[in-house]
Order: C-alpha cells, then sequence, then structure tokens
C-alpha cells in the first residue's frame, strides 16, 4: 500500500481535477505518476507545462520516444555501475580478501586463529550478503537498461 495517496480524479485536489481530466482525454487514463503527483496541483501543472514544451519542439513522437528511452538506458547503465562499485568491487577488495589474507597467514589451529575465526566467519557472512544484494541490485539494473531499448 502506498504512503503517499494516489488519487483518482474525484478524490484529487480541485485544482488538479481539470488538469487530470486533460491528461485522461489526452491518454485514455491517467497513469500513477500524474495521479501521485496531483497531490500538489502545482508540481502536476508544472509537469504538464514541461511535457508540453517537450510535446511543442521539431521532433517527432517517434524521435522523442528514442532520446527518451536512449536516455533512460544509460541512466540504469550508470546506476548499476553505482551499485557494483561500491557495493561488490570496493567490498571484495576492502573487507573480504584482506580478511582472506589475514586468515591465510594464521597458523591453523592456533589459539589466533580460532579466536580470529568467529569473528572472520560473522562479518565475512556480512560482508557476502551486502555483495549478494548488490549483485542482484545490479543484475536488475542492467537487466532493465537492456529491455529500455529495443
Amino acid at each position: 500500500m502506498s504512503r503517499i495517496p494516489t488519487p483518482e480524479i474525484d478524490n484529487a485536489p480541485e485544482a488538479s481535477k481539470a488538469l487530470l481530466e486533460g491528461v485522461k482525454k489526452q491518454l485514455g487514463s491517467v497513469p500513477n505518476m500524474f495521479r501521485l503527483i496531483a497531490n500538489s496541483p502545482e508540481v502536476l501543472n508544472g509537469q504538464l507545462a514541461f511535457s508540453a514544451a517537450l510535446n511543442g519542439g521539431k521532433l517527432n513522437a517517434a524521435t522523442r520516444e528514442r532520446i527518451a528511452l536512449a536516455v533512460a538506458e544509460s541512466v540504469l547503465t550508470a546506476l548499476a555501475s553505482g551499485i557494483y562499485w561500491p557495493s561488490v568491487f570496493l567490498v571484495t577488495v576492502f573487507g573480504n580478501v584482506p580478511m582472506n589474507k589475514r586468515l591465510d597467514g594464521l597458523a591453523p589451529g592456533s589459539a589466533e586463529a580460532r579466536k580470529y575465526w568467529a569473528i572472520y566467519a560473522r562479518r565475512w557472512t556480512l560482508l557476502n550478503h551486502w555483495r549478494t544484494v548488490g549483485c542482484l541490485a545490479t543484475s536488475i539494473a542492467y537487466a532493465l537498461a537492456a529491455l529500455s531499448f529495443p
């Protein structure tokens, strides 16, 4: 359930109702994004003015759509890279690898190794979970980028 209401036209603020009716007339329905920002008539009006300005340019609709898809693809690719580097690469290089090297340098079965193992197992597992979540989020962003541009 959304914490921010996405009102139907009838439940929208009075100043947003006519704007939402215009969106419905133009698109056939009111997308959730417009219903959400209808909570602030000023924001809805600004978004519709921005859209109208873009539609009034010299580019045809097909070209505008291709540009929008290319931008979405590049943003999602940048997002995927932005997730991967800190959550996977940096965690591995500055977290897991130094821990592995330290553990490798300890004598097997020694008291120091047993003491470090208790810390190592908990911390390494936490870092590995973090890397797993980062890989999953990176994969989702790359998949969305691939799907956004035919």
